[in-house]
């Protein structure tokens, strides 16, 4: 089953197996941390040192593993809907569907395997809750059309 946080501005994120549904305020937006890879240092004894007029001469590759990072969105929600956040749930897919632009009709869309890492909910008018969500593996990357 397949459980969908809308947005008022077109976007949406949809959780691949939990129940977890809610809706994205109209003012709000998805964050997303970014993707990160480490440096990994290739320096050896044979570098030279800087010389005049140079400044630097440690030598890095990047790493061929990616972080693809976490989304942050607040929801506005239910407090009898449960939010994906017992300890037992898996990993599911976790797909941002974007509004679409530009004279397509369907927006892009990323997916990844994640699973909610924060929920911090707040008693208001309604009652709302910022949400974090880790990823995990590969990003999807599919362009709207």
């Amino acid at each position: 089953m397949s459980a969908t946080v809308d947005s008022g501005h077109g976007a949406t994120v949809a959780f691949g197996t939990s129940a977890f549904t809610s809706n994205i305020p109209a003012d709000a937006e998805i964050t997303w941390s970014g993707f990160t890879r480490d440096a990994i240092e290739t320096t050896t004894m044979a570098v030279a040192a800087a010389g005049a007029g140079k400044v630097g001469n440690r030598t890095f590759i990047p790493s061929r593993k990616v972080d693809p990072g976490s989304i942050s969105f607040p929801v506005q929600f239910n407090p009898d809907d449960d939010p994906p956040m017992q300890g037992d749930e898996a990993v599911e897919t976790i797909t941002v569907q974007f509004k679409a632009s530009g004279g397509d009709t369907t927006g892009g869309k990323w997916a990844a395997d994640g699973f909610m890492v924060s929920f911090n909910p707040s008693n208001g008018d309604p009652m709302t809750a910022d949400v974090e969500v880790k990823l995990s593996g590969n990003v999807t990357i599919t362009d709207g059309s």
